[in-house]
Protein backbone atom coordinates (compact mmCIF):
# COMPACT_ATOMS: atom_id res chain seq x y z
CA UNK A 1 0.00 0.00 0.00
CA UNK A 2 1.62 3.30 -0.67
CA UNK A 3 0.16 6.64 0.78
CA UNK A 4 0.46 10.01 -0.56
CA UNK A 5 -0.18 11.71 2.43
CA UNK A 6 -1.11 15.64 1.45
CA UNK A 7 -4.09 18.51 2.36
CA UNK A 8 -3.94 19.70 -1.37
CA UNK A 9 -7.40 18.03 -1.78
CA UNK A 10 -10.53 18.30 -0.34
CA UNK A 11 -11.62 15.07 -1.71
CA UNK A 12 -9.11 11.39 -0.20
CA UNK A 13 -8.41 9.40 -3.37
CA UNK A 14 -8.26 5.92 -3.87
CA UNK A 15 -6.88 3.39 -6.61
CA UNK A 16 -7.19 0.03 -6.23
CA UNK A 17 -5.31 -1.18 -9.21
CA UNK A 18 -5.50 -5.06 -10.29
CA UNK A 19 -2.68 -6.05 -12.75
CA UNK A 20 -3.75 -8.69 -15.77
CA UNK A 21 -2.46 -10.23 -18.57
CA UNK A 22 -3.24 -8.52 -22.08
CA UNK A 23 -4.88 -11.59 -22.90
CA UNK A 24 -6.18 -10.89 -26.48
CA UNK A 25 -8.85 -12.92 -26.69
CA UNK A 26 -10.58 -11.59 -23.47
CA UNK A 27 -10.15 -7.87 -23.89
CA UNK A 28 -13.85 -7.43 -24.94
CA UNK A 29 -14.96 -9.63 -22.05
CA UNK A 30 -13.11 -7.45 -19.88
CA UNK A 31 -14.32 -4.44 -21.22
CA UNK A 32 -17.46 -5.68 -20.60
CA UNK A 33 -17.28 -7.12 -16.93
CA UNK A 34 -16.20 -3.20 -16.30
CA UNK A 35 -19.44 -2.02 -17.22
CA UNK A 36 -21.30 -3.99 -14.87
CA UNK A 37 -19.07 -3.71 -11.93
CA UNK A 38 -20.11 0.13 -11.42
CA UNK A 39 -23.63 -1.39 -12.08
CA UNK A 40 -24.72 -2.93 -8.79
CA UNK A 41 -24.11 -4.63 -5.51
CA UNK A 42 -25.05 -7.47 -3.30
CA UNK A 43 -26.15 -4.95 -1.05
CA UNK A 44 -27.49 -2.12 -3.48
CA UNK A 45 -29.30 -4.51 -6.34
CA UNK A 46 -30.57 -1.54 -8.48
CA UNK A 47 -29.19 1.34 -10.07
CA UNK A 48 -31.17 3.82 -7.92
CA UNK A 49 -30.07 2.30 -4.48
CA UNK A 50 -26.37 2.80 -5.84
CA UNK A 51 -27.38 6.11 -6.30
CA UNK A 52 -29.09 7.08 -3.12
CA UNK A 53 -26.48 5.06 -0.96
CA UNK A 54 -23.48 6.90 -2.56
CA UNK A 55 -25.85 10.32 -1.64
CA UNK A 56 -25.93 9.44 1.70
CA UNK A 57 -22.02 9.38 1.89
CA UNK A 58 -21.93 12.76 0.59
CA UNK A 59 -21.64 12.22 -3.04
CA UNK A 60 -18.97 9.46 -2.85
CA UNK A 61 -17.41 8.26 -6.18
CA UNK A 62 -16.87 4.93 -7.67
CA UNK A 63 -15.52 4.34 -11.42
CA UNK A 64 -13.58 1.79 -13.03
CA UNK A 65 -10.71 2.24 -15.60
CA UNK A 66 -8.90 0.08 -18.45
CA UNK A 67 -5.05 0.88 -19.47
CA UNK A 68 -2.81 -0.81 -21.25
CA UNK A 69 0.83 -1.01 -19.68
CA UNK A 70 2.73 -3.50 -22.76
CA UNK A 71 1.97 -6.78 -22.50
CA UNK A 72 -0.55 -5.99 -19.24
CA UNK A 73 -3.37 -4.60 -18.67
CA UNK A 74 -4.34 -2.18 -15.46
CA UNK A 75 -8.01 -2.54 -14.18
CA UNK A 76 -8.08 0.54 -11.67
CA UNK A 77 -11.08 0.73 -9.15
CA UNK A 78 -11.54 4.31 -7.82
CA UNK A 79 -12.94 5.89 -5.36
CA UNK A 80 -13.00 9.21 -4.24
CA UNK A 81 -15.00 10.81 -1.04
CA UNK A 82 -14.68 14.07 1.28
CA UNK A 83 -11.94 14.23 3.61
CA UNK A 84 -13.34 13.62 7.64
CA UNK A 85 -12.15 17.55 8.54
CA UNK A 86 -15.10 18.95 6.63
CA UNK A 87 -17.86 16.43 7.74
CA UNK A 88 -20.10 16.39 11.09
CA UNK A 89 -18.17 14.60 13.70
CA UNK A 90 -21.12 12.20 14.06
CA UNK A 91 -20.14 10.48 10.45
CA UNK A 92 -19.05 7.39 11.01
CA UNK A 93 -15.94 6.50 8.09
CA UNK A 94 -16.93 3.36 8.27
CA UNK A 95 -19.77 4.16 6.11
CA UNK A 96 -16.82 4.32 3.24
CA UNK A 97 -15.67 1.22 3.83
CA UNK A 98 -18.86 -0.46 3.63
CA UNK A 99 -19.21 1.19 0.00
CA UNK A 100 -15.51 0.46 -0.76
CA UNK A 101 -15.81 -3.28 0.59
CA UNK A 102 -19.07 -3.95 -2.15
CA UNK A 103 -17.75 -2.99 -4.95
CA UNK A 104 -14.49 -4.38 -4.36
CA UNK A 105 -15.80 -8.08 -3.31
CA UNK A 106 -19.59 -8.15 -3.51
CA UNK A 107 -19.72 -6.92 -7.30
CA UNK A 108 -23.27 -8.05 -8.37
CA UNK A 109 -23.70 -9.03 -11.70
CA UNK A 110 -27.37 -10.85 -12.95
CA UNK A 111 -28.48 -11.47 -16.75
CA UNK A 112 -30.11 -8.17 -16.80
CA UNK A 113 -27.16 -6.33 -16.44
CA UNK A 114 -25.22 -8.57 -18.49
CA UNK A 115 -28.07 -7.48 -21.47
CA UNK A 116 -27.25 -3.65 -20.34
CA UNK A 117 -23.65 -3.89 -20.61
CA UNK A 118 -23.28 -5.85 -23.68
CA UNK A 119 -25.76 -2.92 -25.08
CA UNK A 120 -23.88 -0.37 -23.99
CA UNK A 121 -20.75 -1.59 -25.21
CA UNK A 122 -21.84 -2.67 -28.39
CA UNK A 123 -22.85 1.18 -28.82
CA UNK A 124 -19.61 2.60 -27.55
CA UNK A 125 -17.97 0.56 -30.27
CA UNK A 126 -20.43 1.00 -33.19
CA UNK A 127 -19.72 4.99 -32.66
CA UNK A 128 -15.82 4.04 -32.65
CA UNK A 129 -15.91 2.71 -35.68
CA UNK A 130 -17.60 5.32 -37.14
CA UNK A 131 -15.29 7.92 -35.36
CA UNK A 132 -12.72 8.45 -38.25
CA UNK A 133 -9.80 9.25 -36.17
CA UNK A 134 -10.24 6.43 -34.23
CA UNK A 135 -10.79 4.14 -37.09
CA UNK A 136 -7.39 4.98 -38.71
CA UNK A 137 -5.76 4.45 -36.18
CA UNK A 138 -7.24 1.29 -35.21
CA UNK A 139 -6.55 0.30 -38.33
CA UNK A 140 -3.09 1.25 -38.51
CA UNK A 141 -1.91 -0.43 -35.77
CA UNK A 142 -3.80 -3.89 -36.94
CA UNK A 143 -1.30 -3.81 -39.61
CA UNK A 144 1.30 -4.93 -36.94
CA UNK A 145 2.14 -8.45 -36.09
CA UNK A 146 -0.99 -10.06 -34.70
CA UNK A 147 1.40 -11.51 -32.31
CA UNK A 148 2.09 -8.23 -30.20
CA UNK A 149 -0.71 -6.97 -28.01
CA UNK A 150 -0.14 -3.49 -29.83
CA UNK A 151 -1.96 -4.42 -32.49
CA UNK A 152 -5.05 -5.15 -30.66
CA UNK A 153 -7.84 -2.71 -29.51
CA UNK A 154 -8.30 -1.95 -26.01
CA UNK A 155 -11.55 -1.82 -26.51
CA UNK A 156 -12.40 -4.69 -27.67
CA UNK A 157 -14.03 -5.43 -30.90
CA UNK A 158 -17.87 -6.30 -31.79
CA UNK A 159 -17.15 -9.89 -33.38
CA UNK A 160 -15.59 -11.23 -30.09
CA UNK A 161 -18.57 -9.44 -28.14
CA UNK A 162 -20.76 -11.89 -29.58
CA UNK A 163 -19.54 -15.00 -28.54
CA UNK A 164 -19.30 -13.85 -24.81
CA UNK A 165 -21.89 -15.35 -22.28
CA UNK A 166 -22.56 -14.36 -18.55
CA UNK A 167 -20.61 -17.31 -17.58
CA UNK A 168 -17.46 -16.14 -18.86
CA UNK A 169 -18.25 -13.02 -17.11
CA UNK A 170 -18.72 -14.43 -13.68
CA UNK A 171 -16.00 -16.55 -14.54
CA UNK A 172 -13.55 -13.21 -15.26
CA UNK A 173 -15.16 -11.45 -11.81
CA UNK A 174 -14.22 -14.55 -9.54
CA UNK A 175 -10.48 -14.46 -11.07
CA UNK A 176 -10.37 -10.52 -10.44
CA UNK A 177 -11.29 -10.27 -6.82
CA UNK A 178 -8.91 -13.46 -6.09
CA UNK A 179 -6.03 -11.53 -7.48
CA UNK A 180 -4.04 -9.67 -5.09
CA UNK A 181 -4.37 -5.65 -5.47
CA UNK A 182 -1.52 -2.41 -5.60
CA UNK A 183 -3.29 0.34 -3.22
CA UNK A 184 -2.73 4.09 -3.57
CA UNK A 185 -4.07 6.33 -0.86
CA UNK A 186 -3.96 10.04 -1.37
CA UNK A 187 -4.82 12.71 0.79
CA UNK A 188 -5.33 12.11 4.26
CA UNK A 189 -7.03 8.85 5.71
CA UNK A 190 -8.29 7.96 8.86
CA UNK A 191 -7.20 4.94 10.62
CA UNK A 192 -10.36 2.58 10.11
CA UNK A 193 -9.29 3.09 5.98
CA UNK A 194 -5.85 1.84 7.00
CA UNK A 195 -6.95 -0.95 8.54
CA UNK A 196 -9.43 -2.09 6.02
CA UNK A 197 -7.13 -2.07 3.16
CA UNK A 198 -4.47 -3.42 4.71
CA UNK A 199 -6.43 -6.84 5.84
CA UNK A 200 -6.97 -7.48 1.75
CA UNK A 201 -4.81 -9.58 -0.34
CA UNK A 202 -1.70 -6.91 -1.36
CA UNK A 203 0.59 -7.61 -4.58
CA UNK A 204 4.10 -6.99 -3.38
CA UNK A 205 6.06 -6.42 -6.29
CA UNK A 206 5.08 -4.93 -9.75
CA UNK A 207 6.66 -7.28 -12.43
CA UNK A 208 7.50 -5.99 -16.11
CA UNK A 209 8.43 -7.42 -19.05
CA UNK A 210 9.49 -5.42 -21.83
CA UNK A 211 7.05 -5.40 -24.43
CA UNK A 212 9.05 -3.36 -27.31
CA UNK A 213 7.56 -3.97 -30.78
CA UNK A 214 10.75 -5.19 -33.13
CA UNK A 215 9.20 -6.52 -35.96
CA UNK A 216 10.75 -4.77 -39.06
CA UNK A 217 7.71 -5.21 -42.06
CA UNK A 218 6.00 -2.73 -43.34
CA UNK A 219 2.40 -2.73 -44.55
CA UNK A 220 0.03 -0.46 -46.18
CA UNK A 221 -3.84 -0.30 -46.70
CA UNK A 222 -5.64 2.27 -48.45
CA UNK A 223 -9.51 2.07 -47.71
CA UNK A 224 -12.49 4.52 -49.17
CA UNK A 225 -15.18 6.17 -47.03
CA UNK A 226 -17.59 7.66 -48.07
CA UNK A 227 -16.94 11.53 -46.61
CA UNK A 228 -15.04 14.89 -47.31
CA UNK A 229 -12.02 14.29 -45.19
CA UNK A 230 -9.31 11.52 -45.46
CA UNK A 231 -7.18 10.38 -42.55
CA UNK A 232 -3.66 9.07 -42.65
CA UNK A 233 -2.21 6.96 -40.13
CA UNK A 234 1.49 6.11 -39.49
CA UNK A 235 3.20 3.75 -37.05
CA UNK A 236 6.86 3.98 -36.35
CA UNK A 237 8.68 1.62 -34.33
CA UNK A 238 11.30 3.44 -32.06
CA UNK A 239 13.04 0.59 -31.44
CA UNK A 240 13.80 2.51 -27.57
CA UNK A 241 12.32 0.75 -24.63
CA UNK A 242 10.51 2.77 -21.72
CA UNK A 243 13.89 2.19 -19.51
CA UNK A 244 16.38 2.65 -22.06
CA UNK A 245 19.01 4.96 -21.34
CA UNK A 246 17.44 7.10 -24.65
CA UNK A 247 14.17 6.97 -23.30
CA UNK A 248 14.39 10.91 -22.65
CA UNK A 249 15.73 11.34 -26.25
CA UNK A 250 12.81 9.78 -27.83
CA UNK A 251 9.63 11.38 -26.16
CA UNK A 252 11.64 14.69 -26.76
CA UNK A 253 11.69 13.63 -30.62
CA UNK A 254 8.12 13.07 -30.68
CA UNK A 255 7.54 16.55 -29.30
CA UNK A 256 9.83 18.07 -31.66
CA UNK A 257 8.31 15.92 -34.54
CA UNK A 258 4.73 16.80 -33.48
CA UNK A 259 3.40 17.46 -30.20
CA UNK A 260 5.16 20.84 -28.91
CA UNK A 261 3.78 24.10 -30.18
CA UNK A 262 5.22 24.65 -33.37
CA UNK A 263 6.36 21.52 -34.48
CA UNK A 264 8.06 20.41 -37.63
CA UNK A 265 4.95 18.45 -38.94
CA UNK A 266 2.78 21.45 -38.16
CA UNK A 267 4.16 24.55 -39.11
CA UNK A 268 5.60 22.71 -42.48
CA UNK A 269 2.47 20.74 -43.58
CA UNK A 270 -0.32 22.97 -42.12
CA UNK A 271 1.49 26.66 -41.91
CA UNK A 272 3.75 26.26 -44.78
CA UNK A 273 2.00 24.60 -47.49
CA UNK A 274 -1.65 24.28 -46.27
CA UNK A 275 -1.97 20.79 -46.68
CA UNK A 276 -4.06 19.19 -43.65
CA UNK A 277 -6.85 20.31 -40.86
CA UNK A 278 -4.89 18.57 -38.59
CA UNK A 279 -1.51 17.03 -37.86
CA UNK A 280 -0.03 15.09 -34.48
CA UNK A 281 2.56 12.86 -33.14
CA UNK A 282 1.92 10.76 -30.33
CA UNK A 283 4.26 7.90 -28.41
CA UNK A 284 2.86 4.35 -26.93
CA UNK A 285 5.55 4.20 -24.53
CA UNK A 286 5.43 1.02 -23.32
CA UNK A 287 5.66 -1.06 -26.73
CA UNK A 288 7.92 1.79 -28.64
CA UNK A 289 5.16 2.59 -31.21
CA UNK A 290 5.30 6.14 -32.64
CA UNK A 291 2.14 7.67 -34.78
CA UNK A 292 1.47 10.72 -36.66
CA UNK A 293 -2.57 11.01 -37.40
CA UNK A 294 -3.32 13.63 -39.99
CA UNK A 295 -6.61 15.09 -41.43
CA UNK A 296 -6.11 16.46 -44.89
CA UNK A 297 -8.05 15.94 -48.85
CA UNK A 298 -7.56 13.13 -50.80
CA UNK A 299 -5.66 15.23 -53.71
CA UNK A 300 -2.85 15.84 -50.81
CA UNK A 301 -2.29 12.51 -49.27
CA UNK A 302 0.75 11.66 -51.51
CA UNK A 303 2.03 15.19 -50.79
CA UNK A 304 1.21 14.94 -47.06
CA UNK A 305 3.38 11.47 -47.26
CA UNK A 306 6.64 13.22 -48.68
CA UNK A 307 6.66 15.47 -46.36
CA UNK A 308 6.13 13.71 -43.57
CA UNK A 309 9.31 11.73 -44.51
CA UNK A 310 10.94 14.77 -45.14
CA UNK A 311 10.69 16.26 -41.39
CA UNK A 312 11.73 12.74 -40.20
CA UNK A 313 14.85 13.12 -41.45
CA UNK A 314 15.55 16.47 -40.56
CA UNK A 315 14.72 15.41 -37.29
CA UNK A 316 17.16 12.45 -37.83
CA UNK A 317 19.72 14.78 -39.30
CA UNK A 318 19.75 17.14 -36.11
CA UNK A 319 18.09 19.82 -38.91
CA UNK A 320 15.53 21.69 -36.31
CA UNK A 321 16.60 24.25 -33.80
CA UNK A 322 17.91 24.55 -30.14
CA UNK A 323 14.68 27.10 -29.73
CA UNK A 324 11.75 24.44 -30.95
CA UNK A 325 13.87 22.01 -28.82
CA UNK A 326 13.20 24.11 -25.59
CA UNK A 327 9.96 24.49 -26.23
CA UNK A 328 9.68 20.98 -26.16
CA UNK A 329 11.44 20.38 -23.19
CA UNK A 330 9.43 23.54 -21.30
CA UNK A 331 6.01 21.23 -22.90
CA UNK A 332 7.26 18.31 -20.70
CA UNK A 333 8.31 19.52 -17.88
CA UNK A 334 5.41 21.66 -17.35
CA UNK A 335 3.22 18.84 -18.10
CA UNK A 336 5.38 16.62 -15.22
CA UNK A 337 4.25 19.79 -12.65
CA UNK A 338 0.48 20.17 -13.86
CA UNK A 339 0.36 16.13 -12.60
CA UNK A 340 0.71 17.31 -9.17
CA UNK A 341 -2.35 19.17 -9.51
CA UNK A 342 -4.60 16.22 -9.71
CA UNK A 343 -5.26 12.95 -6.93
CA UNK A 344 -4.92 10.88 -9.46
CA UNK A 345 -2.37 12.49 -11.72
CA UNK A 346 -0.15 11.75 -8.11
CA UNK A 347 -0.85 8.22 -7.95
CA UNK A 348 -0.06 7.53 -11.94
CA UNK A 349 2.90 8.56 -11.29
CA UNK A 350 3.93 6.40 -7.65
CA UNK A 351 2.79 3.74 -10.19
CA UNK A 352 4.83 4.23 -12.81
CA UNK A 353 7.65 4.92 -10.79
CA UNK A 354 7.30 1.13 -9.00
CA UNK A 355 6.24 -0.07 -12.06
CA UNK A 356 9.68 1.09 -13.29
CA UNK A 357 11.70 1.01 -10.70
CA UNK A 358 12.92 4.87 -10.84
CA UNK A 359 13.59 6.15 -7.86
CA UNK A 360 14.01 9.86 -9.46
CA UNK A 361 12.79 12.48 -7.93
CA UNK A 362 10.71 15.20 -10.26
CA UNK A 363 13.50 17.71 -9.81
CA UNK A 364 16.27 14.89 -11.03
CA UNK A 365 13.97 13.84 -13.99
CA UNK A 366 13.93 17.75 -15.04
CA UNK A 367 17.46 18.48 -15.09
CA UNK A 368 18.05 15.55 -17.03
CA UNK A 369 15.29 16.07 -19.04
CA UNK A 370 16.80 19.58 -20.18
CA UNK A 371 20.61 18.09 -20.36
CA UNK A 372 19.04 16.39 -23.83
CA UNK A 373 21.10 17.74 -26.56
CA UNK A 374 19.92 18.00 -30.62
CA UNK A 375 22.46 15.02 -31.55
CA UNK A 376 21.28 13.00 -28.70
CA UNK A 377 17.59 13.27 -30.11
CA UNK A 378 18.90 13.25 -33.92
CA UNK A 379 20.24 9.56 -32.62
CA UNK A 380 17.02 8.48 -30.84
CA UNK A 381 15.08 9.42 -34.34
CA UNK A 382 17.57 7.23 -36.50
CA UNK A 383 16.41 3.97 -34.92
CA UNK A 384 12.82 5.30 -35.78
CA UNK A 385 11.35 2.66 -39.01
CA UNK A 386 8.13 3.04 -40.37
CA UNK A 387 6.58 -0.04 -39.93
CA UNK A 388 2.65 0.74 -41.06
CA UNK A 389 0.07 3.21 -42.92
CA UNK A 390 -3.08 3.21 -43.10
CA UNK A 391 -5.05 5.91 -45.68
CA UNK A 392 -8.96 6.20 -44.92
CA UNK A 393 -9.50 8.47 -48.18
CA UNK A 394 -12.69 10.34 -48.34
CA UNK A 395 -14.71 9.90 -51.75
CA UNK A 396 -14.86 14.03 -51.75
CA UNK A 397 -12.49 16.76 -52.22
CA UNK A 398 -14.83 19.26 -50.33
CA UNK A 399 -13.63 20.68 -46.82
CA UNK A 400 -15.87 19.20 -43.99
Amino acid sequence: MKYIQTQKFLNNSISVRTVLPFDIKRVTLLNLLVLMMQMKTEKYPTKSQIAIRLGQSYSFRYSVHLSGIGNQILLDQRFQYIQNGVLPKDFDSQNWIDIIDEFLYHTLIDQNSFDEAKFLLRERLSQLEDDPETYAMNLCLSLLSPTHTVSHSLYGSLDDLDQICFEDCVSLLQQIQQKPKKVFICGHADSKVFAYFSRINQLSNISRISNLYKESSKKVTRVFKSRSQSILCLAYSTNIDIDSDDHMAEVLAVFVLGQCTNNLLFRTIREQYSLCYSIYASLIHFDGIMTIQVGTSREHIDRVLELIDEQIELLRNACFSADLLECAKKEWVDSIRIQKDDPFGLINQAFREEFLKDSLSDSQKIAMINKVSIDQISLAASKFRQCSVAIVEGTSNEES
